[in-house]
């Protein structure tokens, strides 16, 4: 079968504070994608911890939270969100445990992310413009204001995006097309990451943005709600 080809389109996402939870089910179900037919990657049982990074309205309209295993940067997959409750207060990622050691990362931990006041908008490298053109489209579209694009610097640090755009330059300097360019190229962490950043870029358009540009907001919503399901189709190897 065909792989759909992937875009950076994304769907819109609901945001919920991000930290330590536990299980509160007897055997949870780790999905691969926000959705109950989806595979399962892993069975969870009560009282596990796990990090919450955020939630999105399923296909079924039903919350499901994306979770990681402590101490790990890669997503370990979607559960839904009423079988979770908030634990105690964890270091951020990265930070230094009460032993002064550093937690063990993932190998697809993100790089140092640039200081200050970075902005996206302003593709500077052929990696940027991969990751971030979609974003930079939006606030193209609907004219954002300083502090839009300030708000997306910030999503873009957050999630990782300056850790992509390197990798992908790396790969870019030597002449080649990064893997992830290939329409047959599995879906790879970055992948999740701009889709996210997407999500919440789109999030960030005002209601007045939205009325000045109906048009092109109905159309955007129609492309982020069917990028989500390529990617967790391409995900599943389909």
């Amino acid at each position: 079968m065909k792989k759909p080809t992937l875009f950076l389109i994304c769907g819109l996402m609901a945001a919920t504070a991000t930290g330590q939870v536990k299980v509160k089910s007897e055997s949870l179900p780790v999905h691969q994608s926000a959705s109950a037919s989806s595979a399962v990657v892993k069975t969870l049982k009560q009282g596990d911890e796990v990090v919450l990074d955020m939630s999105i309205a399923g296909a079924d309209k039903a919350q499901w939270c994306m979770i990681r295993e402590d101490n790990q940067a890669d997503l370990l997959g979607y559960v839904p969100c009423n079988t979770l409750e908030r634990s105690a207060p964890r270091p951020a990622y990265g930070a230094a445990t009460k032993t002064g050691k550093q937690p063990v990362a993932a190998k697809a931990a993100p790089k140092a992310a640039p200081k200050g006041d970075w902005d996206p908008t302003q593709a500077r490298t052929a990696g940027e413009t991969r990751w971030l053109g979609y974003g930079t489209l939006i606030a193209e579209t609907f004219k954002f204001t300083q502090e839009q694009k300030l708000q997306m610097g910030q999503l873009a640090i957050k999630n990782g995006m300056p850790a992509c755009a390197q990798n992908s330059d790396s790969y870019f300097s030597k002449g080649v097309n990064p893997p992830d360019l290939t329409n047959t190229s599995p879906i790879t962490p970055c992948h999740w990451y701009a889709q996210y950043y997407a999500e919440q870029v789109f999030a960030l358009v005002t209601p007045e943005q939205k009325a000045a540009r109906q048009a092109s907001y109905n159309t955007f919503s129609k492309e982020v709600a069917s990028n989500r399901r390529v990617i967790e189709l391409r995900a599943q190897g389909k």
